[in-house]
């Protein structure tokens, strides 16, 4: 596990955060990379099965329950 890093202010920076991706493709593949570059875990869940180096892909109930930070990454269809 990365170090804790402390702001002047005491506030903790994001070594210790969690981002779970829903929704896994181009856009969400750069957020992981900048994600991961700020010492962030990246989670991410997708409908059909991927994989990339340094994400975990897990179902949906565990990213809910696990991440500190969710972004979604989906098609909009009306």
């Amino acid at each position: 596990m990365p170090a804790t890093v402390l702001r002047e202010d005491g506030s903790q920076l994001n070594s210790e955060r969690r981002l779970g991706l829903i929704g896994f493709g181009g856009i969400a593949a750069e957020a992981a990379r900048i994600a991961a570059g700020s010492g962030m875990r990246v989670i991410a869940w997708n409908r059909t099965p991927k994989s990339a180096t340094g994400v975990e892909f897990v179902n949906l109930d565990a990213l809910l329950g696990q991440s500190d930070v969710i972004s979604l990454h989906l098609l909009l269809k009306r």
